[in-house]
């Protein structure tokens, strides 16, 4: 089967990074993968870098703006392909739904994110004509999003949960493993890891208000931040605010987060919204609890006291305590159990196989609305 997929960038950013994930397991499958950046390649990014070189990979080199020779690129590029399926992700849909369209190409969209928060105004009485009018089939990557998606488009959307695949030590894991050993207070310290950049909905200002308040009660905790960090006010505060704080680290974007968080005692999530994060996931694969805010779907994955907790709310004091919580029954995780929920239904193997039966679906014409 020949595959398009289209991302708008390398940047590490969960969509992105699920658009690679699945183009690799997809070629791996012996499936005749192109994937399709709209942007121009980064060649340092981290996400370039994990790319199959079976994969047909082709970069627009869309700059800043909008550029009307990008759709006339993506137009000779799949008229000439010809592909079986061409599957979109992020806002990669608004700039190829004309030539789809033009070419009556079958179109899968996964919406990563709840329904209402991807598309508004306009955009999303485009995507609903789109849904409803022509061959294009979104796809909820989790219980949340699926109710989004009829909620805002009447649509009853396939179903397929987000996969990763299992997280492994890089040759740094031994370094990692004594850096953090440094930022420790003592060998009982409990590791707290964040993973997203810095940004308003991933509300990281509220995780270290949270976890300031915890060691001025004399928790023994570090929190590490990993994450990259524009130069807007949001991420400015962010890094203001763990100033002079020496048990919260912020890292910057790494290319090992597996090393961090295999040195972890939980994962910390403190979003607004979300849709199915693959860090959560990637964090289930090596039987790490999870300790999040019950954004998007998040409480589709994470079952109090089974893989981790979850907070009743967006704020500090509901946060501080699931942390709390956690202090107190850390040693009563199994990871096992939690490795065990992952391989039941999230791993990149089945999420793949289960988006090739919707592409074949959707090629015999059963898919069509």
């Amino acid at each position: 089967m020949k595959i398009i997929q289209i991302i708008p960038t390398l940047n590490s950013g969960g969509g992105e990074k699920f658009g690679v994930d699945l183009s690799n397991e997809l070629s791996l499958k012996g499936n005749d993968v192109i994937l399709i950046i709209i942007s121009k390649i980064n060649k340092k990014s981290i996400l370039y870098n994990k790319i199959s070189k079976d994969i047909k990979l082709i970069s627009l080199n869309k700059q800043k703006g909008f550029d009307p020779f990008i759709i006339l690129k993506l137009y000779n590029i799949i008229k000439t392909e010809k592909p079986d399926i061409v599957h979109t992700h992020l806002r990669s849909l608004i700039y190829s739904f004309p030539i789809n369209i033009i070419l009556k190409n079958k179109v899968i969209h996964t919406v990563h994110s709840l329904a209402n928060k991807e598309a508004s105004g306009i955009k999303q009485n485009i995507y609903k004509i789109l849904f409803k009018k022509f061959n294009f089939t979104p796809v909820a990557i989790g219980n949340t999003v699926l109710d989004s998606i009829t909620n805002t488009y009447n649509l009853n959307p396939p179903l397929i949960y987000n996969g990763v695949p299992n997280l492994k030590k890089s040759n740094a894991f031994l370094k990692v493993r004594e850096e953090i050993k440094n930022y420790k207070l003592t060998e009982n310290t409990i590791v707290f890891v964040h993973v997203a950049r810095l940004s308003t909905e991933k509300n990281q200002l509220m995780l270290i208000e949270a976890v300031d308040k915890l060691k001025k009660e004399n928790n023994d905790i570090i929190l590490i931040i990993i994450g990259s960090k524009n130069t807007d006010l949001y991420a400015n505060k962010c890094i203001s605010s763990i100033k002079n704080k020496s048990f919260i680290h912020y890292l910057g974007e790494k290319d090992n987060i597996s090393d961090y968080l295999l040195n972890a005692n939980a994962l910390c999530l403190s979003s607004i919204y979300e849709g199915l994060p693959l860090i959560i996931l990637e964090a289930m694969s090596i039987g790490l609890p999870v300790l999040s805010t019950p954004a998007g779907g998040v409480p589709d994955v994470i079952h109090n006291g089974q893989n981790g907790y979850l907070s009743n709310g967006f704020n500090a004091q509901e946060y501080t305590i699931i942390l709390e919580l956690f202090l107190k029954k850390y040693n009563s995780f199994n990871t096992n159990r939690i490795i065990s929920i992952f391989e039941h239904k999230y791993t990149i193997q089945k999420c793949t196989n289960n988006y090739i039966d919707l592409y074949h679906t959707i090629l015999n014409n059963k898919g069509k609305k």
